[in-house]
């Protein structure tokens, strides 16, 4: 065979055996999903949890009785205002006692000016908010019913007798209170007080 025809076939084979080992050394493509299959998603790491919920706030505290507001030792003064017109200043003090169910009051109010002193008190119970009860006055003798209302830091009520009525309102504001008392049928036609407690 002619020696030439014999390297170009040796060169030919030579050029088949790399060809062949240079694809056995490539990795293989990777193999697709099957067309309508959603490829897998990737593992997610454990999400955080958020922190716990923290309680809420308390309920607010109910507001105290208008008993248990009026409740201790009070002193002041104010004014009397007689029929004839005269004004005189009063000197006062005062004790109210709240009962322990709260819904029972046990008032006192003790005053004087240079010619006329009085000395109420007054024993009342509240029940849905509407008060009951009795007042009397010692200086002069007259007790009466009384009846009203009661809500908040105010109570309102009239007391009624054979001889007299008379409107109270008394409402109290921290260490402050207030009374003013409006007779009807006596010589007295009003008495307005301010007090402050010890």
């Amino acid at each position: 065979m002619n020696p030439y025809a014999i390297g170009q076939r040796a060169v030919a084979a030579l050029a088949i055996v790399l060809t062949c080992e240079a694809a056995m050394a490539q990795p293989a493509p990777a193999q697709s999903a099957p067309r309508g299959t959603a490829p897998a998603a990737a593992a997610k790491p454990d999400a955080v949890k958020p922190a716990a919920a923290t309680p809420g706030e308390t309920a607010a505290k109910p507001e105290p009785h208008v008993f248990a507001i009026m409740a201790g030792s009070w002193s002041g003064g104010g004014t009397i205002v007689l029929s004839s017109g005269t004004r005189e200043r009063l000197r006062c003090r005062a004790r109210h006692s709240a009962g322990r169910d709260g819904k029972s009051l046990n008032l006192s109010i003790r005053c004087a000016s240079d010619s006329y002193r009085f000395d109420l008190s007054s024993n009342v119970v509240e029940r849905r908010g509407r008060i009951f009860g009795s007042w009397q006055e010692a200086s002069n003798g007259v007790s009466s019913s009384v009846s009203g209302s009661a809500a908040g830091n105010r109570v309102r009520a009239v007391a009624t007798s054979d001889l007299f009525t008379a409107g109270l309102a008394l409402t109290t504001q921290g260490d402050r209170q207030s009374v003013s008392i409006t007779p009807r049928g006596v010589h007295i036609t009003g008495v307005h007080i301010a007090l402050r407690k010890h």
